[in-house]
């Protein structure tokens, strides 16, 4: 089952049979699929943090690195998630493509860590409850909006349908707009008059970063009308750019082998800090309402 899956993600050659070889050592010394069942039914809880502490106490006694324990466990629900899709009458082309974000999280873990596996389990509970999808290039789920008003189309705690953007490439902009239609369709009830609300909060979207994006980063930026925007003092979002957390030393000695790296290395050495913003598109059903020309 483990290989299918890792397989059925793209996953590395490496990372599967690292995967595969740890699943094997500590199915011979555990039950494992108690102890995960067990962990399941509260990860699948809306709150609580009790799952986390629960695969750290299995990760202590088996002496498995945690992150390649936290992406077993996430393996080892894929398919009672599948047979959820299936359910609800959700493809499985949707399926596979929010699964995706495994191999994506994987990589991340690998390029930061040198490690299979995952660092943000907590991440992954929208997806395992069925609230977090991948139509296409983006992600999306509902939300309700964080801001007092947006003309007289949305007030604070209205339904919203929230992105994200998974770093799974370049962000071109016919799959952005591939991925708004499929959205138009998947979450009709999240409409307003025939619009569909659709929020992001992310490093991609302050103002201050716009400058140091290449095109396709900034066409997805200039998609949105930025309602609210606040600086990271820790620069948090650092290592999405150059994987590793932010220090002065790290900074000092930080990659400039692309452009982007070039140019948020000079910002920041400028004494700029990293931050976020919100922004709110509209979306018809073809065209972005809010697009700056």
């Amino acid at each position: 089952m483990l290989s299918t899956y890792c397989d059925l993600l793209g996953f590395p050659k490496a990372a599967t049979e690292q995967l595969t070889a740890v699943y094997r050592d500590l199915s011979a010394r555990f039950d494992l699929p108690a102890r995960f069942l067990a962990i399941r039914s509260l990860f699948l809880q809306a709150k609580g943090s009790e799952y986390l502490e629960m695969l750290q106490t299995l990760a202590e006694e088996s002496g498995a690195d945690r992150r390649t324990l936290d992406m077993l466990f996430l393996l080892w629900c894929a398919p009672a998630l599948r047979e959820a899709y299936e359910k609800r009458g959700i493809s499985d082309t949707v399926f596979v493509d929010t699964l995706t974000d495994l191999r994506y999280k994987l990589l991340e873990c690998y390029a930061n860590y040198g490690v299979w596996g995952t660092f943000v389990t907590f991440w992954y509970r929208g997806f395992y409850r069925c609230e977090r999808f991948a139509l296409g290039r983006l992600q999306f789920e509902r939300r309700h909006f964080k801001h007092p008003a947006y003309g007289h189309l949305l007030r604070e705690g209205d339904a919203v349908l929230g992105c994200h953007i998974p770093s799974s490439g370049p962000l071109d902009p016919k799959a952005v707009i591939n991925s708004l239609r499929q959205a138009y369709h998947f979450y009709q009830d999240v409409r307003r008059d025939g619009v569909l609300p659709v929020t992001c909060h992310s490093w991609l979207l302050y103002p201050p970063h716009r400058v140091l994006f290449g095109e396709n980063t900034k066409a997805f930026y200039d998609l949105f009308d930025i309602v609210s925007q606040d600086a990271s003092t820790d620069n948090a979002d650092y290592w999405r750019i150059f994987n590793t957390p932010f220090s002065a030393q790290a900074l000092a000695h930080a990659p400039e082998d692309t452009a982007m790296r070039r140019r948020f290395k000079q910002f920041l050495l400028a004494g700029n800090m990293m931050g976020s913003g919100y922004g709110l598109l509209l979306f018809d059903g073809e065209r972005v309402l809010t697009r700056k020309e």
